[in-house]
């Protein structure tokens, strides 16, 4: 989005980093459960999200969620 605007409304290059930064942001989650996928195929083994949170009370349930799981 920045560099688009930066080729074609030089004036607003700027603001639109800032608001292109401020947008990619947004999805940004802190805590991640994830679990590993094998493969059947030559691709192999890979790790797939399965829930993101931002808050502490949220990754005390997905670490509760981790060792019921073990």
């Amino acid at each position: 989005m920045a560099a688009a605007t930066w080729a074609f409304v030089p004036q607003f290059d700027f603001l639109a980093l800032i608001v292109a930064t401020f947008i990619a942001l947004l999805p940004f989650k802190k805590y991640e459960l994830r679990a590993e996928f094998r493969g059947c195929d030559e691709t192999g083994d890979q790790w797939v999200s399965l829930v993101r949170c931002c808050t502490k009370s949220e990754c005390r349930i997905l670490k509760g969620v981790y060792s019921s799981a073990q």
